[in-house]
């Protein structure tokens, strides 16, 4: 009889686990389709001083809105003024929402373009091409420019224009 219980809880643990989407899968990648930012273990994927890892924390820190340690991503001439970035960041922080997934890097002595796709969670959208380009200074890759903030910042621009035009009078 006791056999009988610790079965049968165990059977309705594994119901409830799968009900709830408790596969264990989850949690040991530490990502799922639902996760909206980017996870320590996510960033621990890449080696610290690869261009991916420093493309992925620059990610990181525009998802959190964390301005000041983004501008510390930048190389020095490519950084826009910190009170600029943080505007931008502030406006386009939808735009980097979800785990970006690395699909190629192209490394030519101390530049790199890290290529990688996005789907933000919940989305029927098919995934977004996205590029981040780096340098290599001191040993460490920094972001080479502005233009993914800038196209982020311009896209928001459009469609703010767009539902502003199309509101009645």
């Amino acid at each position: 009889m006791k056999t009988t219980s610790t079965i049968a809880c165990l059977a309705l643990s594994l119901v409830a686990a799968t009900l709830l989407g408790c596969d264990g899968d989850e949690e040991r990648s530490g990502t799922n389709e639902a996760q909206r930012t980017l996870s320590r273990d996510d960033l621990r994927r890449y080696p610290p001083g690869s261009p991916e890892r420093a493309a992925l924390e620059w990610w990181r820190d525009l998802q959190f809105q964390n301005a000041g340690g983004a501008h510390e991503r930048y190389a020095e001439d490519a950084a826009p003024p910190l009170e600029d970035l943080a505007r931008q960041v502030s406006i386009a922080a939808s735009s980097f929402v979800g785990i970006p997934e690395i699909v190629d890097v192209s490394k030519d002595g101390e530049l790199a373009t890290v290529y990688m796709q996005i789907s933000p969670p919940g989305s029927s959208a098919p995934p977004r091409n996205l590029s981040v380009n780096l340098v290599e200074d001191d040993g460490e890759w920094l972001i080479r420019d502005n233009l993914l903030v800038e196209q982020a910042v311009n896209r928001v621009a459009r469609i703010r224009a767009q539902q502003q035009d199309s509101e009645p009078e």
